[in-house]
């Protein structure tokens, strides 16, 4: 592989994969539980030095679906 070149990768799962069949409710039902950082919220300033290495702010995965 030539490193910078983008790989599709065609496929890769059968017609038969669960991934084809998933939906926001099954999300919802197996993560929603989980905490989610939610990132350029509208409420705060946005400044250039800022890092993404935590998140200002965090919800609910299944609220986060529901926005």
């Amino acid at each position: 592989m030539r490193p910078q070149k983008p790989v599709i990768i065609q496929h890769f799962f059968g017609a038969e994969a669960p991934v084809y069949s998933w939906t926001l409710d099954d999300f919802k039902h197996s993560l929603g539980h989980l905490e989610v950082g939610v990132y350029d919220a509208e409420e705060e300033e946005r400044k250039d030095d800022r890092s993404y290495k935590g998140a200002p702010m965090t919800m609910k995965f299944v609220d986060y679906i529901d926005l």
